[in-house]
């Protein structure tokens, strides 16, 4: 992904994943 939205993105994708 690009550094528009790396919070907005991996945040969230983190937690699901975890």
């Amino acid at each position: 992904m690009s550094k528009s939205e790396p919070e907005a993105i991996r945040v969230p994708l983190r937690n699901v994943i975890s």
